[in-house]
């Protein structure tokens, strides 16, 4: 099956015309995946993008993998996904509620051959201070008010 060059699906005598969004396919139409680390659960793919949606033997933690259909010059998938089309592809194979992120390893640990791009999916918020931007807002505007105040000398 040519999912990245000619774009045929099992069973097809021309190739699909794929749409930008993400769409499902089904187990028979999945291109070949090794699977030795990570078992693919789930597979979608528009014109521009493949993302496999991987569970970790090991631990059970999840990704969602991401890489262009197309390849470079030197045969590896293209590069420069951006944080908006990666954001998009993540809402629209997940959903715009699940929360993702992405890591840069230490370098020992570092593997970068195929110019994919791995977001880990979480089971809600990080233990991190993610707030409401309005609430933030209005309470960082209060404090830098005070301060002025303070340093002017008034109250």
């Amino acid at each position: 099956m040519g999912v990245g060059g000619g774009g045929l699906t099992v069973g097809e005598s021309k190739p699909k015309a794929w749409s930008r969004s993400m769409e499902e396919l089904h187990r028979e139409d999945w291109p070949f995946m090794l699977g030795i680390e990570s078992v693919p659960l789930r597979v979608w793919r528009s014109k521009d993008y493949l993302a496999v949606l991987y569970e970790q033997r090991a631990d059970g933690n999840r990704r969602l993998t991401v890489n262009h259909l197309r390849k470079g010059r030197d045969g590896r998938w293209r590069d420069g996904i951006t944080w908006d089309e990666l954001q998009r592809v993540k809402d629209e194979c997940l959903g715009p509620e699940t929360w993702c992120v992405e890591v840069y390893p230490a370098e020992s640990r570092l593997v970068n051959e195929n110019n994919q791009r791995h977001l880990w999916v979480l089971d809600g918020p990080p233990d991190t201070r993610f707030p409401d931007h309005a609430t933030v807002y209005d309470q960082d505007l209060m404090a830098a008010i005070t301060a002025l105040k303070d340093v002017l000398g008034r109250s």
